[in-house]
């Protein structure tokens, strides 16, 4: 597999900052800082503490608990356990913030009980194994950070099992993400007039305030029922819209000054909404997502009156939002599709992937699917929800037959910008292992990173045939790059 790596003069700054950086050593203000591995050793058990930025560095896996090892990243010798329950979202060599209570294992070394864990995601959504460098940038401005949900609570039990006695865990509450575990916090609504405090209305109230200035993303006559959909300008909310009247295309402004918060399905949308057109400023553009992503947690986190999550969801709520996601067809079921990126997503149906419907549209607005023999599609719609089992479910709808898109095979090598990641076909004979395996990365001849020495580079493999190659910030820019694995006495070369 060959993989071009463009940005040189990103790649020549962060040269420079990871050398200044060094000279630093390991000086006082670096060791102590908040957040760090030093920090938390330092208090005694049953301390609310959160260890920020540290690198996953191994994965001790039991049936009711996981044993996390995490080191700083510029120090290999500094480390701490940590106890959580089984998160399928976890690797080794990703970046992660940690909060809980301090313990001690019978043995002596001091654990973390974890009550919150947050892994590092780059742009596209994958685990970013290069974050903010902790002690020069401002890690809380990463944007693409996703704390998983409160199942990674340890329980007394479960701390218990593990060696660790209950006196190490008695705390006057547990820790709140993100910020300062020893202050708590207050959930504060959403602004005025806004989408996100629209869908924090109970059912049947209606709104309290004008929304203005959003974009309308799916038009009158697309879907059934009269419903349009608007989104907010810069693409990180939207919300369901049954107008009492008028007519609206799609890139339309508008206004809504009435309208009654109800949920359908599992979705929060307003219907009898009193719907004003403002302008015609032109479509907004779908966000491309993972379809782990899609759906995401409840919002607000924890919140049952809301808009609710998808079963199995974590991070961001997108329900309303238009994106745009990608895979192969699994399952053709006439006026449905199940779509798979490599994420593996399982609704319960018996079906892997996305669901792709069209119960929603309006009458005389077909589409038609490609069949599971067809490879890859492209699909842009709706990330919405459905009911299915008693849960709440992913659902993504497309608005026509033009959202479904068969991609074509580029003509050029796949490239990977530094600092982020890319999930690819791994054309390798048998089933690779799930997890973390040998691997290294050749560059001319030479090993530029292994998976014991990894330099930044992390390459994991799944039981789909997919591999996922994350690039470290400072990598060389060059073609040529090789990524190859190997378990027991095979070695494979995944092919492009």
């Amino acid at each position: 597999m060959h993989h071009r790596v463009t940005g040189i003069l990103l790649a020549l700054l962060v040269f420079l900052l990871v050398h200044l950086f060094a000279y630093a050593g390991s000086a006082d203000w670096l060791l102590w800082q908040p957040g760090s591995i030093s920090q938390a050793l330092s208090k005694p058990d049953g301390t609310p503490v959160n260890v920020d930025a540290v690198v996953l560095t191994s994965i001790q896996q039991g049936d009711r608990a996981w044993v996390l090892v995490v080191r700083e990243p510029w120090a290999s010798d500094i480390i701490i356990h940590a106890l959580c329950k089984p998160i399928k979202q976890l690797t080794v060599y990703q970046t992660v913030d940690l909060q809980g209570i301090m313990g001690t294992f019978p043995d002596g070394r001091r654990v973390l009980l974890c009550r919150q864990i947050a892994i590092y995601l780059d742009k596209n959504g994958y685990p970013a194994c290069v974050p903010p460098i902790k002690g020069i940038l401002d890690i809380s401005a990463w944007p693409w950070k996703v704390w998983l949900d409160t199942k990674a609570n340890v329980t007394e039990a479960e701390a218990g099992a593990a060696g660790i006695s209950s006196a190490s865990i008695m705390a006057e509450g547990d820790p709140q993400p993100p910020g300062d575990p020893e202050e708590p916090q207050t959930l504060d609504l959403p602004p005025t007039g806004s989408i996100a405090r629209a869908k924090t209305i109970p059912d049947n109230e209606s709104l309290t305030a004008t929304i203005a200035g959003k974009r309308v993303t799916v038009a009158t006559g697309e879907f059934a029922g009269n419903a349009i959909y608007i989104e907010k300008t810069d693409r990180s909310c939207g919300i369901r819209v049954v107008p009492s009247g008028g007519t609206f295309a799609r890139g339309n402004e508008v206004e809504i000054t009435a309208g009654t918060v109800k949920t359908s399905s599992g979705e929060r949308y307003i219907d009898g909404a009193a719907v004003s057109r403002v302008g015609a400023p032109g479509e907004l553009s779908p966000v491309g997502m993972p379809q782990r992503n899609m759906g995401g947690g409840d919002f607000p986190p924890g919140s049952a009156v809301y808009q609710q999550g998808v079963d199995g969801g974590y991070g961001l709520n997108n329900i309303g939002l238009l994106v745009k996601t990608w895979g192969k067809v699994t399952y053709n079921g006439g006026s449905y599709v199940y779509i798979d990126d490599g994420s593996a997503v399982d609704d319960g149906s018996g079906h892997i992937g996305v669901r792709v419907e069209t119960d929603h549209l309006a009458l005389g607005n077909s589409i038609i699917f490609p069949t599971e023999t067809e490879g890859k599609v492209e699909v842009t719609g709706i990330s919405s929800c459905m009911i299915l089992d008693n849960e709440i479910v992913r659902v993504l709808r497309p608005r026509s037959q033009e959202d479904i898109a068969i991609p074509s095979i580029p003509s050029t090598k796949p490239q990977i910008p530094q600092g982020s990641s890319e999930t690819f076909d791994a054309n390798v004979p048998g089933d690779p292992p799930q997890g973390s395996v040998q691997w290294d990365i050749v560059l001319g001849g030479n090993q530029v990173a292994t998976s014991d020495q990894p330099n930044g580079w992390l390459v994991t493999f799944s039981s789909r045939q997919k591999f996922m190659l994350a690039v470290p910030i400072d990598a060389d820019v060059a073609a040529d790059y090789q990524v190859r694995y190997s378990e027991g006495s095979t070695t494979a070369m995944p092919a492009g």
